[in-house]
């Protein structure tokens, strides 16, 4: 399988072939932004530049700022390899798969436990569903939660709010703020837990460890942070501004994400009423198998292990539930929870349940071995599962399936395949746990969680291409003509991937756009489009102008911000089939794919305000000005507050042209002028990030020294640190004593262990 948003989200295909119908992601942002961007700012690294500028978006737009590009966390560099977006997904789910692993060691399971829960969560609804910025975040939630439950078991080491940092300044570096703030919830309800768990005065120090650890990491985010919360305020968002965005919500018919994701057919595959079903796959963030929702009731009714803990994660997965589905009165939390009516809950918040739910299935997993109870609670178990899987299919959903299946018959066989499955999942987890606490018992049940995991996160991939055929052609061709200018596109090679090929293009897909631009895309160059999706396709109204129509009757207004071609498909012609085409287009590029045509009179990228002066340029940001007389030098770029001129070597001001563009005032004689972009404040963000950096070095380094100029031989403390691991399924309670020697022979302890 070839999962490459560029094949299909990049419209460079001329032929694909997949095994299973439908995609493999949910959302087109996998290719709109995420592969795009993130390839741009992986090569701006690699050739020593700081990715702060997107060059190749409209007309230039900040690339760190712009959030969702995720251009200062550091997995972003893999968008330089071949397959580097397939890479960039491969390497946070193993993050997360290691994390988790960690997690469920700190809180005393054992090893083959943790195993099984890091590749549960590893395989998460989320990853196999939305690969794009939404995911980010995700592996950092158990790594913010490990830093949390090791500040509470091991006080007396500083690894716990180092974590902390480094796990909250990559939640915010990853690019998704609306993912990292919703898992900072279950991490806000975790450490107070802990914090009230804790006796005297090592409450306070949990507590203080913890904001210092938070302090920290926001001190190591400030390089975003900065940038964004400059930029922003001259931003056009879009529905994101709108407040209430979050009071959407899922209904019944969302119900089979927890158990039976594929009721209703791969993504988007199947079409009743000639529409796919876009309520479910348009508003669904992931998914949980039914084997673990089985199992994670097991944790809830007969695991003994750390009750608190685990009254807490069954009561924050059951609110976040609730809110999701707009359930009263938790569906209140939008409007209690700071910013978050404009967050698109019921999108981004199933990581947050996904986890709570796998960490409940380990605590199951962990008692079945061992407890009367969790054998007992399997049974319980099940009928709850069975019941509610056949209540979710009598609702609305079954309804929904059965009207996909009347449209196409191919889908009765998903809908039954993906009952069945479910069913014999729950029965086999059910009949297993109840057997008894023989090992080969639990590792079946261990065995079935995996496979379930493997098959539901594996079958979207079936959808991504086998065969691509891609036709590089009209990339050459422009690659080779454009020099400094741009082209506009009417959906061949997709807006942004121009920042993919690094060639300018005047489209964009993107949230937000700056504000100056999206009113120059309303006012003069296409006010029948969204500014967040002007990609040469979608219009605000389908009884308005189409885009190409808009380009035509606002063809000047193109030409002054430099664009050169414009590329349409081949098929159907939009322009006509020539040889004389509208407005004076040249038809100068021809295959089966795409068409190049040349704008008569476009202006230049360096431009001067009068005439008499030669311009050499020298890229996009350097050029040598030979003038008669005093000008004023137009560069076809953004006017935003961050950029700043010299010429020759002495600072200028960088003027607003237009209210649109960059300008300077250029003596007359020969001038070498060079722009520089840098978001503002950026010096005083790079200072506190280095003063972060210190404390998160320097404190642990000394505390270190401290202890071993305090340590005494043959007098140390033992610490936990010194105690054996427990390995097994469900050697030992919490709070039972070390065992004897001949105990730890047996498998428990190593030999030897005090």
């Amino acid at each position: 399988m070839h999962p490459d948003p560029l094949d299909v989200v990049g419209m460079m295909s001329t032929h694909v072939s997949t095994i299973v119908p439908g995609s493999w992601f949910t959302d087109a942002q996998t290719g709109w932004t995420a592969q795009p961007f993130g390839h741009l700012a992986a090569l701006d690294w690699l050739h020593g530049h700081v990715p702060w500028w997107n060059p190749y978006e409209g007309i230039g737009s900040p690339l760190a700022a712009e959030i969702q590009a995720a251009a200062l966390f550091p997995p972003v560099l893999l968008f330089a390899l071949p397959s580097g977006s397939l890479l960039f997904h491969v390497s946070l789910e193993l993050a997360a798969g290691l994390a988790t692993w960690f997690l469920l060691r700190e809180m005393g399971l054992s090893r083959a436990v943790a195993t099984v829960g890091g590749i549960l969560f590893g395989l998460n609804g989320t990853f196999a569903w939305m690969p794009h910025e939404p995911m980010n975040p995700v592996p950092l939630l158990p790594l913010l939660l490990l830093g949390i439950e090791r500040s509470y078991r091991q006080p007396e080491r500083d690894s716990g709010w180092v974590i902390v940092a480094c796990a909250l300044a990559l939640s915010i570096l990853a690019g998704f703020p609306e993912t990292a703030y919703l898992d900072g919830l279950l991490a806000a309800a975790w450490a107070i837990l802990r914090i009230l768990q804790a006796s005297g005065g090592a409450r306070v120090r949990l507590a203080v460890r913890l904001a210092g650890g938070g302090i920290v990491g926001l001190a190591l985010a400030l390089p975003l942070l900065v940038p964004v919360a400059a930029y922003v305020p001259h931003t056009f968002v879009g529905g994101r501004g709108a407040v209430g965005f979050g009071n959407m919500h899922l209904g019944p018919l969302d119900s089979p994400l927890f158990g039976m994701p594929y009721i209703y057919g791969p993504i988007g595959s199947f079409r009743a009423g000639g529409s796919v079903a876009t309520d479910y796959w348009g508003s669904v963030g992931g998914f949980v198998t039914a084997s673990s929702l089985a199992l994670a009731a097991v944790g809830v009714l007969g695991s003994r292990r750390d009750r608190g803990l685990r009254v807490m994660l069954t009561a924050a997965t059951g609110v976040v539930v609730a809110w999701t589905f707009g359930v009263r009165p938790f569906s209140y939390l939008t409007s209690v929870l700071p910013y978050m009516s404009h967050v698109w809950v019921e999108r981004y918040v199933p990581p947050v349940w996904e986890l709570g739910i796998i960490l409940l299935a380990c605590y199951g997993l962990d008692a079945l071995g061992r407890d009367g109870r969790a054998r007992l609670s399997s049974g319980v178990a099940g009928v709850l599962a069975i019941a509610s899987g056949v209540a979710m299919v009598a609702a609305k959903a079954g309804g929904v399936a059965g009207a996909i299946a009347r449209v196409d018959a191919a889908a009765h066989g998903f809908f039954l395949a993906t009952v069945i499955w479910a069913g014999a999942m729950v029965v086999l987890v059910a009949v297993l746990g109840a057997l008894g606490r023989r090992n080969w018992t639990v590792g079946a049940v261990a065995g079935l969680l995996l496979l379930d995991a493997v098959v539901m996160a594996g079958l979207p991939e079936l959808s991504a291409p086998r065969s691509v055929t891609l036709d590089e052609a009209p990339i050459a061709y422009l690659r080779s003509h454009l020099g400094l200018g741009r082209y506009f596109t009417f959906g061949v090679y997709h807006s942004d991937y121009g920042s993919y090929f690094g060639i300018a293009q005047l489209d964009d897909t993107d949230l937000p756009v700056p504000e100056a631009w999206a009113t120059e895309i309303r006012s003069q160059l296409a006010p029948n489009s969204n500014p967040v999706h002007f990609d040469g396709v979608q219009v605000a109204s389908s009884v308005g102008p189409s885009p190409a129509a808009q380009v035509l009757s606002h063809l000047q207004a193109y030409e002054a911000l430099d664009v050169k071609y414009l590329v349409a498909p081949s098929s159907p012609p939009i322009f006509g089939r020539g040889p004389v085409y509208p407005d004076g287009l040249e038809l100068v590029f021809r295959d089966d794919f795409a068409t190049v045509f040349a704008l008569p009179h476009p202006r230049p990228y360096f431009s001067t305000s009068g005439p008499g002066c030669v311009l050499t340029p020298s890229g996009r940001n350097a050029v040598l000005a030979d003038c008669r007389a005093p000008t004023v030098l137009v560069r076809s770029e953004l006017d935003l507050a961050g950029w700043s001129a010299t010429i020759n070597g002495h600072s200028v001001p960088v003027l607003g042209y237009e209210g649109l563009l960059t300008s300077v005032r250029l003596p007359a004689g020969k001038s070498t002028v060079e722009f520089r972009y840098a978001p503002p404040h950026i010096d005083l963000a790079l200072a506190g990030f280095l003063l972060g950096a210190v404390l998160l070095v320097g404190i642990p380094t000394t505390n270190r020294r401290r202890r071993r100029g305090g340590e005494r031989p043959g007098n140390e403390p033992l610490e936990r640190a010194d105690l054996p691991a427990v390995d097994r399924l469900g050697d030992l309670e919490p709070d039972d004593p070390i065992p004897p020697r001949s105990v730890a022979r047996e498998g428990g302890l190593e030999p030897g262990a005090p």
